[in-house]
């Protein structure tokens, strides 16, 4: 099949999923994507014989859908939360493989323990398409969402080096663990050092554009869409991570694109926002739909000519229950050992305050009782532990990385000869546990951490003229503080006036608070001034026969 048509259908399927999900509302748009996707691939035999190769996939849809998470992400709250991070997308992986892959190798033992862990490895990771899929359909709370997002950026490495090792290790019989800890060293900083490198070089490149004038949104706009496929190609060749230095690029520029405050900057980042939510919503629909064309590939008939169904179920759940079980429990140990440390914290915090606080009198009560803070009942500190460690554990699913990378595994052994071990199992059992995640994410998210009613259209349009205002305010009042073209203070005057009037409206547009009590301000002027025009009538200052239309124009 072409290359065109091939695009064109895929293409077709994310126009019908998308129609399709406003008629079964109740089933998230990924799953309906990954259904279409294989009833197409079922219906049209020449598409399940296109393969898409990993790294490619990998530069052209994982790569820009990491960096525009990069971006939006905070960089502080990434920093704050930095431990926790690094333990779920290091060590929450290696504790997978290594439980998956001895268990897995124990219950099935025509699988080798080498293929067992590269199997492991590649469904470790979450995949950062789904994750932020999920993510945009549920309301998470600020660090549930920076642990999930943080996670999916970094974890596709240390998953990615643990497959590779262990593909290499079940290839050609040897393993090497300081080799791999290298292995992964170089990746995992080289990776870094190159996205800081390339994102401090585009930076600067950028501001030099800037002043001189040159800069516009197109030109903005094509850095950002052209700069994670750079970055990725420029790490690769380097021998480094690309997906770490598409991540470190993207941190990089949002932390740019917080510092940018002109009024012309804000319109490039409403121009820039409103580009990349198309681009991201187009690109996780491709990716679940080609997930879903792959899928009758793994579901191949000769997996049922060694195994039974009973048995091929029973490895599925398996294998599902020791992911889910891990992940819980390593979130568990994780959040209660975060939030002993906050405690203790916060009493340091408190022992300072109370210390700084000088008493003129001696009889004059302490205040560290009023520094106290109620603690919650025990029950509601449980209650409250195990459900912040369920969100975290269906959130983090499978997806389309991880069956692209099981995907890599060869058909044969070095001598050609000799079928590589169980590789349709292992394909079968990735492509069902994937399915099981998101299906456990799908069901269990949304009655967890339920999502609340979205802004409409128009009040998102609202809030990015707020922005274009707030920016525009901020230039006036610089260039009426500066002592140039001081003649024109007076017109400034009056132009920051009728911004301050415009940005007033727009806010009270927004905010229905705002609007409330702005009504009942009025109504409260409106008051002062009839008693004020009835004071006014009683002295004679004017007649009955005005009195009516004096009303209405106050009123006005």
């Amino acid at each position: 099949m072409e290359v065109l048509e091939l695009a064109l259908i895929v293409l077709a399927c994310v126009i019908g999923s998308a129609v399709l999900c406003q008629v079964v509302p109740r089933l998230s748009l990924p799953l309906v994507q990954i259904a279409v996707g294989a009833v197409v691939a079922l219906a049209v035999p020449a598409v399940r014989d296109v393969s898409i190769s990993s790294e490619l996939f990998l530069v052209l849809f994982i790569a820009p859908l990491l960096f525009n998470e990069a971006r939006e992400t905070n960089p502080r709250d990434l920093w704050e939360n930095k431990g926790s991070i690094l333990s779920l997308a290091v060590g929450l992986v290696l504790l997978t493989v290594l439980v998956v892959g001895f268990v897995l190798n124990w219950f099935v033992p025509s699988i080798p323990l080498a293929v067992a862990f590269a199997c492991a490895a590649a469904l470790a990771p979450t995949d950062a398409a789904a994750v932020g899929a999920l993510a945009s359909s549920v309301s998470l709370k600020r660090r549930q969402s920076t642990l999930l997002s943080g996670e999916s950026l970094i974890n596709d490495a240390s998953g990615v080096v643990a497959f590779q090792f262990a593909s290499a290790a079940a290839l050609t019989g040897a393993f090497l663990a300081l080799d791999a800890a290298e292995e992964f060293g170089r990746l995992f900083l080289g990776g870094i050092a190159a996205g800081v490198v390339v994102g401090v070089v585009g930076l600067y490149s950028m501001r030099a554009l800037r002043r001189g004038g040159y800069e516009s949104t197109t030109i903005n706009v094509l850095y950002e869409v052209f700069s994670p496929f750079f970055v990725y190609l420029f790490a690769e060749w380097l021998g480094t991570s690309g997906i770490l230095a598409v991540v470190a690029a993207g941190l990089i520029m949002a932390d740019r694109s917080q510092r940018l405050t002109s009024a012309s900057i804000a319109q490039r980042q409403l121009v820039s926002r409103s580009f990349w939510r198309i681009i991201v919503f187009l690109i996780n629909s491709v990716v679940f739909v080609l997930l879903g064309m792959q899928l009758p590939q793994a579901f191949t008939p000769a997996i049922a000519d060694h195994f039974s169904l009973p048995f091929l179920l029973g490895v599925v759940a398996l294998v599902t229950a020791l992911i889910v079980g891990c992940r819980f429990g390593w979130v568990l140990v994780m959040e209660e050992v975060y939030r002993v440390g906050r405690r203790r914290s916060r009493r340091r915090t408190l022992r300072k305050k109370a210390s700084k606080v000088e008493t003129v009198e001696t009889n004059q009560p302490s205040p560290t009782p009023h520094l106290r803070h109620r603690r919650p009942h025990w029950r509601e500190r449980i209650g409250s532990l195990l459900k912040n460690a369920l969100v975290l554990t269906v959130g983090g699913p499978k997806g389309a990385v991880t069956l692209s990378i099981i995907f890599t595994l060869p058909l044969t052994m070095p001598d050609g000869a000799t079928s590589f071990p169980e590789r349709d199992l292992i394909v079968f059992l990735t492509a069902s546990v994937i399915l099981c995640t998101l299906l456990l994410a799908d069901g269990l998210l949304p009655l967890l951490s339920p999502r609340v009613a979205e802004a409409s259209n128009e009040q998102e349009l609202s809030r990015a003229a707020i922005r274009v205002l707030e920016g525009t305010l901020r230039e006036l009042q610089a260039m009426l503080a500066s002592d140039e073209n001081t003649q024109y203070d007076p017109a400034l005057r009056l132009t920051i006036a009728h911004y301050r009037v415009r940005l007033a409206r727009a806010r009270e547009s927004v905010d229905d608070t705002c609007s409330q009590q702005i009504g009942a301000l009025a109504t409260q002027v409106r008051e002062v001034q009839e008693k004020a025009a009835d004071a006014i009538h009683e002295k004679g200052g004017y007649d009955n026969g005005t009195r009516a239309p004096y009303y209405a124009m106050l009123r006005e």
